[in-house]
């Protein structure tokens, strides 16, 4: 899972610079910085405030999108395209679960990452189950044809049952 991967990476990264800035080293510098009341102690501080705040916010969307790891990958790996959609809830319960407990990762910017990303694999899963030429093979015998005017027959006919019930009430 990209996503995860991404903020596991970015924590583990800044992690290791606040370690840094938290060193006897770097407290000496910052010590000297103050008492030679120099014009870079402010922008350093600020600095050290913004890695603190990215700090928080990857260690917290690592958190929130560590769960739904499995289940990328048991979607990943499913080896029955049918049986795709017994996955999609607990995704998506999932997902739910970090829009309303997330500090961080409770935007729509954010959420898409994580739409796109079930997408994407159900697009690989859909191509080891029917590949280009055997799509191209149903349209020369016009099976995708014929099942397109069946979809459609059966949605009119869905759509005249609805009317008649809504008349009849």
């Amino acid at each position: 899972m990209d996503e995860l991967d991404f903020w596991e990476n970015k924590s583990a990264n800044l992690n290791s610079i606040f370690s840094q800035l938290q060193s006897e080293r770097v407290r000496r510098l910052l010590r000297f910085l103050d008492q030679a009341k120099s014009t870079y102690n402010a922008p350093f501080a600020k600095l050290c405030k913004e890695v603190f705040q990215a700090r928080a916010e990857a260690s917290n969307n690592s958190k929130f999108l560590r769960p739904l790891r499995s289940w990328f990958e048991r979607l990943e790996d499913e080896p029955s395209f049918s049986s795709l959609v017994n996955h999609f809830t607990p995704i998506m319960h999932l997902v739910l679960l970090v829009w309303k407990g997330s500090a961080y990762y409770n935007t729509p910017g954010r959420l898409v990452v994580l739409v796109r990303e079930m997408c994407n694999t159900l697009i690989r899963q859909a191509q080891k189950y029917i590949n280009g030429d055997r799509v191209f093979e149903m349209i020369e015998q016009e099976k995708v044809r014929l099942g397109v005017e069946r979809a459609k027959e059966g949605k009119t006919e869905k759509k005249r049952r609805a009317t008649r019930v809504l008349l009849a009430q």
